[in-house]
């Protein structure tokens, strides 16, 4: 079973590899470091555009409205 676990990870991050490779302007192919970044984040910082929404603005309003339901 242990192999079958490994076999998986791999395929799975062979395939993120090869659909974020387009990721960060195009430049995650110059080389394996940057290619290895994007694949494990997405992401390259964690502005209001590209960061969790709850830290920037709040709570939602759906979130809001079952707060509200609780009290």
């Amino acid at each position: 079973m242990k192999t079958i676990k490994r076999a998986l990870r791999r395929h799975d991050r062979a395939r993120l590899r090869k659909n974020r490779r387009h990721y960060w302007g195009g430049n995650a192919n110059e080389c394996a470091a940057k290619q290895g970044m994007v694949t494990e984040t997405p992401h390259p910082c964690s502005c209001w555009l590209c960061g969790n929404q709850r830290k920037h603005f709040g709570a939602t309003v759906q979130e809001q409205r079952a707060f509200q339901e609780k009290l």
